[in-house]
Parts: structure tokens; C-alpha cells; sequence
């Protein structure tokens, strides 16, 4: 004969199972949680792993989040030149040498270095592009001039630029290692093969990164845009510096990372210094086109 099972009986077995998987749920919470914390600690670690491998490789070129890799791979036969200028407030003052004040004078300069750019974009053999950028920097760094091929409109615009003293107007302090990183990044989007970078300044670095380590980067292709697929070469980049109204010589330990250094006085001397730099650039560009190793 079957028994049955009064409501009591039944109610109470009902709370017992309630009761049982109430108690198993900080188990599996328990589980659930000890799992994220694995994770998060793998996760750490992992970071970790990172900073000490960055730490050990040494700084890392910081480049924008657009940077188009696979643009930089492109490696055409031409020059691409961006100078990069100190508008620091000291550069309201005049040079030792005298004068009017240091922006001026540099403006001044450019105009005539403009001159030979359009020189030496005529005389490229055919299929040789020649591209010219401008950059200025105090506490930050502007792009005065993107990239331009130097051809009558992108002299003109070249020209519209630096023939303004207002321009290059002075204020703030001087972050050279972070205009080095912003012409280097310009020009590896260049689509070129040969690279110049030349830093005017009349001070020295002020501000984080600093110029040694970021060009022992540039040499050693190690950037934030590199990736396995797609790696950025900024090794062949040649980095100049002009001391304006400073002793270059305090530029001299950059050399060790491959850097050009030299010095002008005022505006006549820093034309001509420019100019040769540029007419250096151009012998390059054409030992390249004969298949010389220039």
C-alpha cells in the first residue's frame, strides 16, 4: 500500500533543498572568484613582464594612433627634410652676436634656405621626389608644415610660412627630445627612402623624453607603431642639430647616436649652415640614384 506524503512532510523537503542550494551557491561563487583573481594576477604579471622587457629594451618612440604602418613601409627614391624649430621664449632675445631677436633672425634665415630647397627639388633627376616639413617647439610641438612635395605649390606654402617671423613666435620651455620623436614619425611616413631631421634650437632639453634616449630609439627601429607584421624602420633617419647662439658643443654626446652637430652665430651663419646641411642631403640623394651607398 502506497504512503502518502502529507503537506508538512512535503513543505519541509521543499525548504531542506532550498537550503542545500543556497548553501552551494558561495561555493561556486568561491570558484567564480578565485578564477577572476587568477586572472587579474596573470594579468598583472603579464604587465609587469612588459614594463621590465620596456625597461630593458629602453624608451619606445611614441607614435599616434593613426600612424599607418603600412605606409611607412614604402621606400621610393627621394628625400623628405622636416626642420624642427626651437620657438622657446628665450628666442625673444637677441643673439650674442646682436641683432634683431632670435626668431626673427631665424625666420630670416629660412627665407633664404627656401631658396635652395627650390634648387635642389629642380635639379632632382626626373622621379626623384624631394618634400620639405616644418615643425616648431616650446613645451609642445606644432606642425607648422605637413610634408609637402616641393613643387611650386608646395613652395609657396613653404615659403607663406617662413617668411612670417609671427610664425615662429616665442613662448614656453624647450622639449627637444619630443620634437625629435614628431619629425621622426613625420618622415617615416614620408614614403621615402632617405630621411633628414634638423633640429634649431639655442637651448638645451627641458622636458621628458630625454634627446639621448630617444634618438638610441631612432637607431634602433623601436617604436609604439611597429608591429611584427608591419615593422617601422626610423634607423636610417638622419638627425641634425644647429646650436643657435648656444655652444653646440653641448650636443657633442649625441653624436655617439649618429646625430650631425654645428653651431651658428646669427642669421647669416645659420642660413649657411642650413644650406649646407641641405646640399650634404641632396649628395645623398644623388649617390642613391646612381646606386652609390651614399
Amino acid at each position: 500500500m502506497k504512503r502518502s506524503v502529507s503537506p508538512g512532510i512535503r513543505t519541509a523537503r521543499t525548504v531542506l533543498v532550498a537550503i542545500a542550494a543556497a548553501l552551494a551557491i558561495p561555493a561556486s561563487v568561491t570558484r567564480c572568484a578565485e578564477r577572476e583573481r587568477a586572472a587579474v594576477e596573470a594579468r598583472a604579471a603579464g604587465a609587469a613582464d612588459e614594463s621590465v622587457s620596456a625597461a630593458q629594451d629602453g624608451y619606445v618612440l611614441r607614435f599616434g594612433e593613426n600612424f599607418n604602418a603600412a605606409l611607412a613601409a614604402r621606400d621610393e627614391l627621394g628625400i623628405a627634410v622636416v626642420v624642427a624649430v626651437d620657438v622657446s621664449g628665450s628666442m625673444a632675445a637677441s643673439p650674442a652676436a646682436g641683432g634683431r631677436a632670435k626668431y626673427v633672425q631665424a625666420s630670416k634665415a629660412f627665407t633664404q634656405v627656401a631658396d635652395t630647397l627650390e634648387r635642389i627639388a629642380a635639379e632632382a633627376p626626373e622621379g626623384q621626389a624631394v618634400k620639405a616639413g616644418v615643425l616648431v617647439f616650446s613645451s609642445e610641438v606644432r606642425e607648422l608644415l605637413p610634408l609637402v612635395t616641393l613643387d611650386a605649390e608646395g613652395l609657396a606654402r613653404l615659403r607663406a610660412i617662413v617668411e612670417d617671423p609671427k610664425s615662429f613666435s616665442p613662448e614656453g620651455s624647450t622639449a627637444i627630445g619630443s620634437a625629435i620623436e614628431a619629425g621622426v614619425e613625420a618622415l617615416a611616413l614620408s614614403g621615402l627612402i632617405l630621411r633628414s631631421l634638423i633640429v634649431v634650437t639655442d637651448g638645451e632639453n627641458a622636458r621628458d623624453p630625454d634627446p639621448a634616449d630617444v634618438l638610441e630609439a631612432v637607431r634602433a627601429n623601436r617604436s609604439s607603431a611597429s608591429t611584427e607584421d608591419f615593422p617601422v624602420y626610423t634607423g636610417s633617419t638622419l638627425v641634425s642639430f644647429i646650436g643657435f647662439d648656444i655652444d653646440a658643443g653641448r650636443f657633442a654626446p649625441l653624436e655617439a647616436y649618429g646625430a650631425r652637430v654645428v653651431g651658428a652665430a646669427d642669421q647669416e651663419e645659420l642660413a649657411r649652415v642650413l644650406s649646407n646641411l641641405l646640399e650634404a642631403d641632396a649628395t645623398r640623394l644623388e649617390a642613391a640614384g646612381e646606386g652609390v651607398s651614399p
